[in-house]
Formats: structure tokens, C-alpha cells, sequence
């Protein structure tokens, strides 16, 4: 399954114009177009269905996705059935992995369409790596240098087309910061106390630990992989539990 962002097939060229048209309905062409980062010969094309093409660039969706919102009728437009399967497979994993770190998937999505989170605040494991990695990220005192790893990992994210506010971001970074908040474990295992104490010994951890959460991210953002993912599927002629249909 390719990596690099391309093209999303129209599923429903009919539904995609009338949203356009909806959205559009008190803008001229050209600043529709303008804030699509379009022609207004191709956004002309866009607002009527016998002239929306077969696939649209996975830019113009998150374009789309930013003026529109990642609502339900823009899915149901790009994603086939499939697909929207997928992406709700997904969120219930992403929803049981934030919950082992204290936080939850929240209302609203972020402008490439992906999924927020918030801090479960009756959930301490939540407050503690948020504290974590707020000081580490704070560049203050002892903690200046660490916050230049976050902010790298943020830029790959978003070069990648994953947006830095994003659950799926943030659960990655939850994960690099939880060996900094264990429980003392009788001077066995090291604690965070020891780690942040040296400096050489941390650095080599955050760059293996973002290494890591890095390759595991190296994907397309959540709507292009949902659609990959039931496209494959489709052309198996499989469910999500590998059965025959």
C-alpha cells in the first residue's frame, strides 16, 4: 500500500458537486476557487456532476475538508463503504489506545480530517504525561533542548500530511513520554528523576522513541489509508475479519 500522497477516487460525483454548490452558494467563482487553491475552470468542472472527475487530488480533499468540516456527507461522497468500515475500525482502536494513557477522542476533526483527543481529567496517568510532556516541551531550565525533539517530530508529521493537533500525533508523543513518568521501582528500573538527570542517556531515548513512533506513522493521513485500505478490501472480496463475502 503506497505511502505518498496522491489521488482520491469520487465515489458519489452528484453528492461532491451539491456539497461544493452548497458550500459555494454565497461566494463568487473565483473566490471559491481561490480558497480551494484551484482554477476557476476546474472548480467550474467541480460544481456540476456531469463534469466532476473520475478522482481528486488528496490536496483538494483536505481543502475541502478544511472549508467543509469532515462531515458525513463528504465522506459518503470519497469513501465507499468499505472505506468508511475501515476508518470506523480505526477509530476504535485509536479511542482503546488513547484510553491506556488517560485521554479520549473528543467532537470534531482537524482540517486533514483526522480525529482530536482530550485529557480524561479524572484519569491521573492523562495528567501526569501531559505534564511530562509540557515540561519537556517547555525548553526552560533543565528541560531546554528536549523541546526541539517534539517540534521536529510535529514538522515530519505534517510534511507527511498529518496534522500536529491530531489524536493520532498526540498519542504518539503520550507514548514516548510514558518510560518518564513510571512509578519508582526500588532503583531497579531507571525513573524519570534519573533519565532527565542525564542528558546524553535521554537524548538517546527520545531519538530512538521518535524513531520509532515515526515509522509507525509513515502512512497516508486517515481518510486517504481508510480508502486504500477498502479499496483493497473490495477488490478481495473480503470483510475486515478476512470472511468471504
Amino acid at each position: 500500500m503506497s505511502n505518498r500522497p496522491g489521488w482520491v477516487r469520487v465515489r458519489d460525483k452528484g453528492l461532491l458537486a451539491r456539497l461544493i454548490r452548497q458550500w459555494a452558494a454565497k461566494r463568487s467563482q473565483q473566490t471559491a476557487a481561490d480558497a480551494l487553491n484551484i482554477s476557476q475552470q476546474h472548480f467550474s468542472r467541480l460544481r456540476n456532476a456531469a463534469t466532476v472527475p473520475d478522482r481528486i487530488t488528496a490536496e483538494l480533499l483536505q481543502q475541502l475538508i478544511r472549508r467543509m468540516g469532515w462531515r458525513g456527507e463528504l465522506q459518503r461522497a470519497v469513501l465507499s463503504e468499505h472505506a468508511m468500515t475501515a476508518l470506523a475500525a480505526y477509530y476504535v482502536w485509536l479511542k482503546r489506545e488513547l484510553a491506556r494513557y488517560g485521554w479520549r477522542l473528543r467532537r470534531g476533526k482537524v482540517g486533514t480530517g483526522e480525529a482530536l483527543a482530550e485529557l480524561d481529567r479524572k484519569d491521573p496517568r492523562g495528567i501526569a504525561l501531559l505534564e511530562a510532556r509540557e515540561r519537556l516541551r517547555s525548553e526552560r531550565g533543565a528541560f531546554r533542548g528536549w523541546g526541539s525533539y517534539f517540534a521536529a517530530f510535529e514538522s515530519w508529521a505534517e510534511r507527511r500530511g498529518h496534522s500536529a493537533r491530531s489524536a493520532r500525533v498526540l498519542l504518539a508523543q503520550l507514548r514516548v513520554v510514558e518510560p518518564l513518568t513510571h512509578d519508582w521501582a526500588g532503583g531497579v528500573e531507571p525513573d524519570d528523576y534519573e533519565l532527565l538527570s542525564d542528558r546524553k542517556r535521554l537524548a538517546k531515548y527520545l531519538r530512538a522513541a521518535f524513531e520509532r513512533e515515526k515509522a509507525l506513522l509513515d502512512r497516508l493521513p486517515d481518510f486517504e489509508r481508510a480508502q486504500a485500505a477498502g479499496a483493497e478490501l473490495e477488490q478481495a472480496g473480503l470483510t475486515l475479519q478476512g470472511r468471504r463475502r
